[in-house]
């Protein structure tokens, strides 16, 4: 099997930046194995038998172990197909099916085979194994429906769905595994194994397992395809004994395991793991690659990637490419030279931390060079504080990712480097959560521009104040670095100095969307929100109407929540609406104001005193039926 090359080691920005995780790069030149294996399988002997020549009933009551076992047994000498033909009720085992000769097909469409009451300890109810140090090859299983029923055995709750160990060139399509310990599971030595249209359903542990030893790296180039994992809760869910860990584990020393069009969707525990978890492991687990993976409504992570603290046993050269998660990913210790393009990601990504604290915000120590391209992202935590000994240090490029709600940054700025990027404001390392940080530093314009309306008037700073003289139509600035987009609040201080119309024209974000604050608007005395379900601040609920005198201040103070918009001027509270299934947008002329920003209409305004907070992360809101 050809496999995408190794990342390139990762020790400065500079190497960083070579790492491209575009799937059409990737996929360029490369062929499944699977591909290979089945001119291979067309060599196998063309013996067939019907299990049920042998007498297997298929009854749900028969142990038709001894006629399933006989049939593979006559065909493994020379080779060829055992066929389990379709039932109704399950075809009964009371012990492992075991494969341990080469070029054997087993067959099942329409079968289910079923595990019960075990007379020895049972591994899986469908072993592929090799003897000695001979590696079975050429093997494939096909169609048959699994169900380990680890729940109802006697001391023999660890009983796998199907298992793979001392084989190489094997094949399992269209294989589904219920009630098993694990549904899947690749131990070592094995080599150029496909998994292709499975379905693993109620697990204890995880759906799919890749497991080395952490010492001889026997675990290599395995490739699952168009494989799902879901429908497994824990007991506090309605779900079997016990909580669940992973619908995909990839551990111990693996590489080059590829992950295509794969999904972990309404199970409990995480999505996708890659780990040591043998605290002896020596091998980086790595060159693993996931292209278009999905991990939705998982009661963990949707990835975790984390080695072990320490030089040995990490978690090396991942890539991600055009993945989508609702929950949140962490890369944590030991991750190292990880990539991602393409991604969305629905919740936080934590790049150095474990887990989130109260706040949804993540604590833990360092991953190495992680580069993420052209993602999308909810919230981006990053920890780039130095390592423990014998740890890379972090590393952490963002090529032309959007961050939408909320970023958190620890440890020294020159370790993050952002290029082409959208990332809400930053707040000082030990900035508490409702800390105000100002905007304006009462000297320059620095962190603004002024906005290129057409015919807009002079803008300049003299007294500590931003003056936007009037102009023909709209004068204004725009703040040019990081915005939060939701539970934040602004405030500021505005005056009209001339004219008559709105002198504070206050354009903010609001999670996807913006919105503007308009003071004394419509001949002078308008003021509310535009626009709210396409209606605009004189003619939507948020109306009122206010007399502003001319050369006073006013205070101004806007706070965005997942669920609501309020505004107060000086202490009077003009704005208290929801925005919950709301159309949220801005008038056309003030598009160049987006994402924050102020204008005034035919009028001279000053500004000053211009600062922001976050606030604690707001409840989702329930959607308004």
């Amino acid at each position: 099997m050809k496999v995408p090359p190794p990342i390139c080691a990762v020790c400065c920005v500079a190497a960083l930046s070579s790492l491209q995780p575009t799937g059409a790069r990737l996929t360029s030149g490369t062929q499944p194995h699977g591909k290979q294996m089945r001119s291979e399988q067309q060599q196998r002997g063309s013996l067939v038998i019907n299990v049920k020549e042998l007498g297997a009933k298929g009854d749900g009551q028969t142990d038709d172990l001894a006629a399933i076992q006989a049939a593979v047994d006559k065909v493994t000498q020379k080779g060829g197909k055992v066929t389990i033909p379709a039932s109704t009720r399950p075809y009964v085992v009371s012990g492992p099916i075991k494969i341990s000769g080469s070029n054997v097909e087993l067959v099942g469409a329409g079968a289910t085979v079923k595990l019960v009451d075990p007379k020895a300890r049972t591994e899986a109810v469908v072993l592929i194994e090799g003897q000695g140090d001979k590696a079975v090859e050429n093997v494939s299983v096909r169609g048959l429906t699994v169900n380990a029923n680890c729940w109802e055995q006697r001391g023999q709750e660890l009983v796998c769905g199907v298992a793979v160990r001392r084989a190489s060139k094997v094949s399992i399509f269209n294989v589904a595994v219920t009630n098993a310990s694990v549904g899947i599971a690749i131990r070592r030595p094995a080599s150029e194994v496909t998994v292709s249209a499975c379905r693993v359903g109620q697990w204890d542990r995880s759906g799919y397992l890749v497991t080395g030893d952490g010492e001889t790296g026997l675990v290599h180039h395995i490739e699952f395809t168009s494989c799902q994992a879901s429908g497994s809760r824990d007991e506090a869910n309605g779900g079997p004994p016990g909580t669940r860990f992973a619908g995909w584990e990839i551990a111990d020393g693996c590489t080059y395991v590829r992950l295509t069009d794969c999904m972990v969707a309404d199970a409990d525990g995480h999505g996708f793991v890659v780990h040591n978890a043998r605290s002896a492991a020596r091998l980086n687990t790595s060159r693993i690659w996931f292209l278009r993976c999905t991990a939705d409504k998982v009661g963990g992570f949707g990835w975790v990637l984390c080695g072990r603290k320490g030089e040995q046993g990490g978690v090396r050269e991942i890539k991600l490419d055009y993945c989508r998660s609702t929950s949140a990913c962490v890369l944590c210790c030991g991750a190292d030279e990880v990539a991602a393009g393409n991604c969305k990601f629905e919740a936080c990504v934590a790049i150095g931390f474990e887990k989130p604290d109260q706040q949804g915000l993540p604590q833990g120590v360092q991953a190495g060079a992680v580069r993420l391209e052209h993602c999308d992202l909810a919230a981006l935590a990053v920890n780039l504080r130095n390592p423990p000994p014998g740890q890379p240090v972090p590393k952490v490029l963002l090529d032309k990712v959007n961050v939408r709600y909320k970023f958190v940054r620890v440890g020294p700025r020159d370790r993050l480097h952002a290029k082409n990027s959208s990332l809400p404001i930053e707040p000082p390392a030990t900035a508490p959560i409702g800390k105000w940080m100002s905007m304006f530093d009462g000297k320059t314009l620095k962190g603004w521009k002024i906005t290129d309306f057409g015919g807009q008037g002079d803008v300049y700073v003299k007294d500590e104040c931003i003056y936007l003289e009037m102009g023909a139509d709209l004068t204004g600035i725009t703040w040019t670095g990081s915005i939060p987009r939701v539970d934040y609040e602004v405030e500021l201080e505005a005056k009209r100095v001339d004219g008559n119309d709105f002198f504070c024209g206050l354009t903010f974000p609001v999670r996807d969307s913006c919105c503007s604050l308009i003071l004394g608007g419509w001949g002078g005395t308008i003021v509310g929100i535009s626009s709210l379900d396409g209606m605009d601040a004189s003619e939507n609920e948020t109306t009122t109407f206010m007399e502003f005198e001319q050369n006073r201040w006013y205070k101004v103070r806007v706070r965005v929540t997942r669920s609501k918009i309020e505004a107060w001027i000086d202490d009077q509270k003009v704005v208290d609406t929801s925005i919950v299934g709301r159309q949220i947008d801005v008038r056309i002329e003030v598009e160049l104001s987006k994402p924050f920003g102020i204008a005034t209409w035919q009028t001279t305004g000053a500004i000053r005193n211009i600062r922001i907070r976050r606030l604690p992360l707001s409840p989702e809101p329930k959607q308004q039926k």
